[in-house]
C-alpha cells in the first residue's frame, strides 16, 4: 500500500509543478492562489505525511486507503487543470492577445497607510466582544456574536492592505524604506493575533503575502519558498501548542511538533475518507440541498427577512451524518469531497472542468483593471480564494458570486481613494 501511495504522490507532485510552470509561475491571481492551496494541502500535505511516517512513525501511515483515495481524486483534479490549460493555450495561439498597461500613477502613501486603522479597529472589536481568543483557549468565547465575524474579518483584511501596498511600492521604486515598513507591519500583525490561538486571524495573510512576493520576484524564489515554509511551520506548531492550555510545552519533542503540523495540514484527507464510505456505506446524495444555491448569493439579513433558509453548516453536518465525526466540528468536507459525495467520479471531473474555466473567467475580469486594482482586489479576495479547496459547494458558490462582487466594489473604491488625480496639460 505504501509503495502505491509513493507512486501516486510522485505523480501528484509532477503534475502540480508542471501546472505552475504552465501558468508561468503567475501565482498572484485567483487561479494561482486557489491552485497553490490545492497543491499545498493535497500533494504537499501528503508528502509531509510520508516524511513523518518514515522518520517518526516507522513507516506507519494512518488510514492508507483514505490517503490513496485522496491522491486519486487530486490527480484527476490537477490532471484536468493541466489538460484545460494546454487546450486553451493551443486556442490562444490563433487569437489576438491584448496586454493591459500597468497602473501606477499618483500613489498616495498617506492615504494608503490609513488602512492600518481598520486592523486596529478589528482587533479592538474582537477583544471588547470577547471574540479575540479562540474558543479552545477561552471557554467564555462569545459564540453568539459569530454572525458579526464576517464584518470584523473584512476590517481585518482592509487593515492588511498597507503591508501589500508598501511592498508594491518597493518593487516599483526599489526604495528599501518600503520593504522595512512592510516587514514591520507583518511582524506587528502576526504578534497582535498569535496569542489568540486562532491561526486564521494570526497568519492566514502571511502565505498570501509570500505568494505576492513570489509573483513579483525573478530570482531566489526557491530560497524564499523554503524560508517562508519553515517560518510558517513554526508558527503553526507554536499556535497549536498555545491552544492546549494545560500542556507543558517543555515536554514537547520534535515528534510531537511534527504531529501538530501534519494534523493541521492534513484536512484534505477527508476527501479520501468520504470516498471510503460513499457509495459503499452511504448512497450518493446527488442534488440534495442544492436548491439553497439560489439563495446563498443574498446577504443573511435579506434571506431571513423574506424567509429564505440560512444554512452554512451543510459540510460539517454531512461529515457528521456519515460518521466521520462524533459531533459537530469544524472538520471540512472539502470541495472535491462534496462533489464526490454527490456524483462520484463524474462530480470530480465536472467540478474540475468548471472550476478551471470559472477561475480563468474571473481572472480576466480583474486583469482588465490594471496592477494596483488587481493587488487591492486580491488582498481582499484571497481569504476566499485560499479556502476554496476546503469548503463545501454552497460556500464555494458564495465565494465566486457575492464575495467576488463585494471585493470588486471595495477594491474600486479603495483605488479611487489612494490614487492622486493627475491633471495633464497638453500644449497644442
Amino acid at each position: 500500500m505504501n509503495t502505491e501511495i509513493y507512486i501516486h504522490e510522485i505523480i501528484a507532485l509532477t503534475l502540480s509543478i508542471y501546472f505552475l510552470k504552465l501558468i508561468n509561475y503567475k501565482f498572484f491571481t485567483i487561479k494561482g492562489v486557489t491552485l497553490l492551496y490545492f497543491i499545498i494541502f493535497y500533494s504537499g500535505a501528503i508528502l509531509l505525511v510520508i516524511i513523518d511516517s518514515i522518520y517518526f512513525r516507522d513507516f506507519l501511515i494512518t488510514n492508507p486507503i483514505a490517503v490513496l483515495n485522496t491522491l486519486h481524486a487530486y490527480n484527476v483534479f490537477i490532471g484536468i487543470f493541466v489538460t484545460v490549460e494546454l487546450f486553451l493555450r493551443s486556442i490562444k495561439k490563433t487569437t489576438k492577445h491584448k496586454d493591459y498597461p500597468p497602473f501606477f500613477k499618483g500613489f498616495n502613501n498617506k492615504k494608503a497607510m490609513l488602512f492600518i486603522l481598520f486592523f486596529i479597529a478589528a482587533l479592538i472589536i474582537r477583544m471588547n466582544n470577547n471574540l479575540y481568543y479562540h474558543v479552545s483557549i477561552d471557554p467564555n468565547y462569545n459564540l453568539s456574536l459569530n454572525t458579526y465575524q464576517n464584518i470584523i474579518n473584512r476590517l481585518h483584511w482592509l487593515g492588511l492592505l498597507p503591508i501589500f501596498f508598501m511592498q508594491y511600492k518597493y518593487f516599483r521604486t526599489g526604495k528599501v524604506a518600503y520593504i522595512i515598513i512592510s516587514a514591520t507591519f507583518v511582524i506587528f500583525m502576526i504578534s497582535a493575533y498569535l496569542p489568540s490561538g486562532s491561526r486564521t486571524t494570526a497568519f492566514l495573510f502571511f502565505p498570501i503575502f509570500i505568494i505576492y512576493i513570489l509573483s513579483e520576484l525573478k530570482k531566489h524564489r526557491l530560497l524564499l519558498t523554503l524560508g517562508a515554509g519553515i517560518l510558517l511551520s513554526i508558527l503553526v506548531v507554536f499556535s497549536g501548542k498555545m491552544r492546549v492550555t494545560d500542556a507543558n510545552l517543555s515536554h514537547y519533542t520534535l515528534k510531537d511538533d511534527s504531529a501538530i503540523l501534519v494534523h493541521r495540514l492534513f484536512d484534505a484527507v477527508i476527501t479520501g475518507k468520504i470516498m471510503e464510505r460513499v457509495p459503499n456505506d452511504y448512497d450518493y446524495r446527488n442534488y440534495q440541498g442544492m436548491e439553497i444555491l439560489l439563495y446563498t448569493p443574498f446577504p443573511g439579513f435579506v434571506r431571513s427577512e423574506i424567509g429564505m433558509p440560512i444554512n452554512f453548516t451543510d459540510g460539517p453536518l454531512y461529515i457528521r451524518s456519515i460518521g466521520l465525526t462524533p459531533s459537530w466540528t469544524s472538520v471540512p468536507v472539502t470541495l472535491l469531497g462534496d462533489f464526490y459525495s454527490r456524483f462520484g467520479w463524474y462530480g470530480i471531473i465536472l467540478l474540475s472542468i468548471f472550476l478551471s474555466l470559472i477561475l480563468r473567467f474571473l481572472d480576466n475580469i480583474i486583469l482588465k483593471r490594471g496592477e494596483l486594482f488587481k493587488l487591492t482586489f486580491m488582498v481582499l479576495y484571497s481569504a476566499y480564494a485560499s479556502q476554496i479547496y476546503i469548503v463545501d459547494m454552497q460556500v464555494f458558490f458564495v465565494s465566486i458570486t457575492r464575495e467576488f462582487i463585494i471585493s470588486y466594489i471595495l477594491a474600486s473604491l479603495i483605488v479611487m481613494f489612494i490614487v492622486k488625480k493627475i491633471h495633464r496639460v497638453e500644449r497644442i
